[in-house]
């Protein structure tokens, strides 16, 4: 505009007068005025343009200065020229008005084309759009590059996460490995075992072989004695032993039985609770494979929701640039309508005012006629001179004007058609016009309400972000006390895995030497059985297989090693009292052997005594051969029964054996299962501590991808909070621009205000102005004839016509191209209502989506809370179920270490039976060197019985031969003396062998008492 105003003052320069150019002022003025005409033309079309160009706000900048606004009064020239030097000065003058005006018109043509050409510039060159653009691509870089961030560090935890667990599956390889050596050690040991019961079981046999072997020899050494009433009664005694043997062991084997049933109960008890933990184990599978799924799909959503967030955002970006652009099209066309509504009203005004104007100049025109007759009359004999030399340029000008005003006349009627052409269309504008406002009103209500909906749902959604936030907040509490839990949780069971390892290494090493001192005592008793009896053998035997079935059955369950241990202090008390009644049996037995040898020494004296005497008393003696006959065929018959009853108990006894035998047998076969079943047992809770360790792994893998559904979550509601605040925005703007919309209409009213009042002004001063040109024309029209007046009138008043016309006309093609334009604009306008309406409804249904995907995902965070619940549950289960493992660890830990005292004290007493077996062992022998000797004894007693049998037997025969020879009388007596001599030799014979026999017999029991003596010496 600094431009335009210096255009302005250099174009206002002195015009030179045209005195050297030999036209005419008519010509001349006709010249300008069309000059003049093109420049208003050129001024109204560059208004318009910068009217289309949004500088409404600016016309004060382009309207006319004043000074022309006053000039604008066209003062038509005299059309005869007068010789009067008055008359010259008042046409010059009129002339250079004219010229500065035609500068003036034309500096501002150039000011506004400048103007134009600026704006054209600075629109093409705005630095705003791009720097908002530049802001914008900035703004979206960093968001890309955010967005990688995030994506790189997700990559890097999913990395760190598949190392994990790549370091758990090695670490459970290794413990896997670790494990198969353990049992493969634990089966290879088990098989020696059986093998050393194998080999055990048959020494047993070769012992139970010969034991049956010496008992037979014992029980044909006994039969061969003579003290058989007193081995009966001892045997009677055995019996009542065996018996009340055989009834404790029949009790044992009912305690045997009832352990063995609740062993079933409690193995019952144990499949019963393996079973609901492997169903909770197939259940928290389940629930964690639909977590997984659950998580999975939740991710996808939570990408698919992203991606329509996106998309949101991008449509409601577009929609809002649209919106803007609708509105600023909607407030262009209501101003353009405005515009020409005002336009139209002021032409009518203008039209009726100069219609007004017509009427009052007519009258005022009639007056001065009338009033300028009488002057007219005095000066028409003046001027007739003047006129005859003007009729001739009159005619010519007659001439042209006619044929001049013929041509205005069809250009009227053709302007005429064309203005009611213009008419009819300018209705139908104003009627389409009125379609568009009440379309705009439409339009505005349902975005009212439209607004009004959004604002309702994102009153709800910020109510539903608030009990979100609530929920997020639980849930956070409560993901964190389930973190502490399980952090507590996990650190109890790794203390607890550490002390598990620590005895199990304890017990390896424990089992160890016990597998070890077991074969070192199976060695031992393998020595020592092939010496002990049946009996001691098969209690020993079966407090050891019992000890090894305790030990194997401490190391495997725990429970039952303190009944087993108390069940063996019995049975060892039991032992010890049967192994001291067994050795107290042995010395009776022992003694009573000896009282017998006494005897039968005794006895023997007695004979030896008794022989000197038998000569004397043989009628006594064979009283006595005859009740010895008779006592000793009743002892045979004792003997007999003592044999059946012997033959009898051993085989019950045998019968009790086999039945031990079955017993054991079951017992092994009932312990077995058991043995198994508690190896199931073991793998099965390697298996859960595996399952255990696998769900905290999941359980860690779970709470990583909580903590990442959180964060999604958090950005999720950092977008939401991100598109209301956008949305409150865009509120706050379209408020605003209401507001300014509001402001520009009540300041256009003003401004229309302002320009009626300005032109009601400028016409009242060209009113004025108009009334004093009259009166100057009047003043100066007294020298002119009435025909010039008249002339000059309708001269005037065509011209005037004229250029109403034109103007009307250049008026109408204005609003024609204003019409096509807003025409143009309610087109594209339409169709730009008709796409938003289409993207509206699009808007609709995805909000709809929208809700919808917002209320399944409220479902699926309300399901996922409850399976959290549960989870939290099956977990507060599992730590009750880990205390009360700890708790029955730390009790069979107890449990342990008084077995190991209770192992420490059977080792002990082991160590005492083995002293005492030795002992028993070196008694054994000694009572076998005395069985030895008391048998020898016994032969030599039975030898000596049956010589002393023989001599009797002699000796009667002697007698009887004596008897006879005194009867017969009648033999010579030299016959008598030789059988006199034979006998008496005989008898020297025979009782020489018999002391010889004696002596033989005194030596021999000289030689069992200095062995005896030396043993005891040794």
């Amino acid at each position: 505009m600094e431009c335009g105003v210096h255009m302005e003052t250099t174009v206002t320069r002195p015009v030179l007068s045209p005195t050297h150019i030999n036209a005419t002022a008519s010509e001349t003025f006709t010249v300008l005025q069309q000059r003049m005409r093109i420049v208003e033309e050129q001024t109204s079309s560059l208004r318009d343009d910068l009217i289309m160009l949004d500088f409404g706000e600016k016309r004060g900048q382009l309207e006319t200065p004043k000074c022309l606004e006053e000039s604008v009064n066209i003062i038509s020239p005299s059309e005869k020229e007068v010789i009067c030097s008055e008359k010259t000065d008042i046409l010059w003058k009129n002339c250079e008005f004219l010229i500065n005006r035609m500068c003036h018109l034309e500096s501002l043509i150039q000011s506004l084309k400048m103007n134009i050409f600026r704006l054209q510039t600075e629109k093409d060159l705005n630095p705003q759009k791009t720097a908002f653009l530049k802001d914008r691509l900035n703004a979206i870089q960093e968001e890309h590059s955010k967005d990688l961030k995030l994506l790189h560090l997700e990559v890097m935890n999913l990395r760190q996460q598949l190392r994990d667990v790549k370091e758990d599956e090695d670490k459970a390889q290794e413990e896997v490995q670790r494990l198969t050596a353990t049992l493969e050690i634990a089966s290879e040991t088990k098989k020696n075992a059986a093998i050393i019961e194998e080999e055990l079981k048959t020494t047993k046999r070769k012992m139970n072989l010969r034991i049956q072997e010496l008992r037979r020899q014992l029980s044909q050494e006994k039969h061969l004695r003579e003290s058989l009433e007193k081995s009966g009664s001892a045997m009677l005694f055995k019996i009542q032993e065996m018996e009340s043997t055989v009834e404790v062991e029949r009790k044992q084997v009912q305690i045997l039985q009832q352990n063995c049933i609740g062993l079933r109960s409690s193995m019952q008890t144990t499949q019963e609770l393996l079973a609901q933990e492997q169903q909770r184990k197939g259940e928290l599978e389940t629930s964690i494979s639909q977590l997984k799924s659950d998580l999975i799909s939740r991710d996808e959503l939570i990408s698919k929701l992203v991606e329509e967030n996106k998309n949101m955002q991008m449509s409601f970006n577009k929609e809002h640039e649209e919106n803007t652009y609708l509105r600023s099209e909607i407030v262009s066309l209501h101003e353009t309508s405005e515009k020409a509504q005002v336009s139209n009203d002021q032409l009518t005004r203008k039209c009726s005012e100069l219609n007004s104007m017509l009427e009052t100049l007519s009258m005022e025109n009639a007056r001065i006629i009338a009033d300028h007759q009488a002057i007219l009359q005095v000066e028409q004999k003046m001027m007739t001179q003047t006129f005859q030399e003007q009729n001739i340029l009159l005619g010519a000008a007659h001439a042209s004007i006619t044929s001049e005003l013929q041509t205005v006349q069809n250009e009227k009627t053709q302007l005429q058609a064309h203005l009611d052409h213009l008419i009819l269309e300018h209705n139908q504008c104003i009627q389409k016009a009125q379609d568009t406002e009440k379309r705009t009103v439409l339009q505005k209500e349902l975005l009212e309400s439209t607004i009004a909906r959004l604002r309702g749902e994102l009153e709800a959604s910020m109510q539903e972000k608030k009990s979100l936030l609530g929920e997020k907040e639980r849930l956070q509490e409560e993901v964190n006390k389930t973190e502490k839990e399980i952090v507590q949780e996990k650190c109890n069971l790794e203390k607890e895995l550490a002390k598990n390892k620590v005895d199990i290494n304890e017990l390896t090493h424990n089992l160890q030497t016990l597998e070890a001192k077991n074969k070192h005592l199976a060695e031992k008793m393998a020595s020592l059985e092939l010496q002990q009896v049946t009996s001691d053998y098969n209690g020993v035997k079966s407090i050891l297989e019992k000890n090894e079935e305790e030990l194997s059955q401490a190391v495997k369950c725990r429970d039952v090693a303190l009944k087993e241990s108390q069940k063996l202090k019995g049975d060892l008390e039991a032992l010890e009292d049967r192994e001291n009644k067994k050795v107290g049996n042995f010395q009776r037995q022992l003694a009573e052997a000896k009282e017998d040898n006494c005897k039968v020494t005794i006895m023997l004296e007695n004979v030896l005594a008794s022989h000197s005497k038998m000569q004397g008393a043989l009628e006594k003696v064979q009283i006595e051969l005859g009740r010895r006959d008779s006592e000793i065929a009743g002892l045979k018959k004792e003997r007999a029964l003592n044999q059946q009853r012997v033959q009898k108990l051993e085989a019950e006894v045998d019968q009790w054996q086999a039945r031990m035998l079955v017993v054991d047998a079951q017992h092994n076969g009932e312990m077995e299962p058991l043995q198994k079943a508690l190896d199931v047992a073991r793998e099965d809770n390697r298996k859960l501590a595996m399952s255990l360790e696998q769900a905290l792994q999941t359980n860690n893998h779970l709470q990583t991808k909580l903590d990442h559904v959180q964060e999604k979550l958090e950005s999720k509601e950092l977008e939401r909070q991100n598109l209301e605040n956008f949305k409150e925005r865009m509120t706050e703007e379209s408020k605003i621009e209401a507001e300014m919309h509001a402001e520009r209409i009540e300041a256009l009213r003003k401004q229309f205000q302002t320009e009626r009042e300005t032109a009601k002004k400028v016409a009242q001063r060209e009113v004025t102005e108009l009334k004093k040109a009259l009166d100057e024309a009047n003043f100066r029209s007294v020298e002119v004839t009435r025909a010039n007046r008249e002339l000059r009138q309708k001269l005037t008043e065509l011209e005037k016509v004229l250029n109403s016309s034109k103007e009307k006309i250049k008026n109408q093609k204005a609003q024609i191209k204003l019409h096509l334009s807003t025409k143009a604009n309610n087109t594209q306008n339409m169709e730009r209502m008709k796409q938003i309406e289409t993207e509206l409804r699009q808007m609709e249904l995805i909000k709809d989506q929208y809700q919808k995907k917002n209320y399944e995902q409220s479902l699926s965070i309300q399901k996922f809370v409850s399976e959290m619940t549960n989870l939290q549950k099956e977990m507060q289960l599992l730590a009750k179920s880990q205390y009360e493992t700890s708790a029955q660890n730390k009790q069979q830990e107890l449990r342990l270490e008084a077995e190991r005292n209770v192992r420490q004290e059977l080792e002990s007493r082991c160590r005492e039976l083995e002293e005492t077996i030795r002992h028993l062992k070196k008694c054994k022998e000694a009572t076998e060197h005395k069985l030895k000797e008391a048998s020898v004894e016994s032969e030599q007693i039975t030898a000596n019985l049956e010589e002393a049998h023989r001599w009797f037997k002699c000796r009667f025969d002697g007698l009887q031969l004596e008897l006879t020879k005194n009867r017969l009388q009648r033999l010579p007596r030299e016959d008598r003396w030789l059988e006199e001599d034979q006998g008496n030799r005989h008898d020297i014979a025979s009782s020489q062998s018999v002391l010889h026999r004696w002596e033989n017999k005194q030596n021999l029991k000289l030689m069992p008492k200095k062995c005896q003596s030396e043993l005891e010496r040794k």
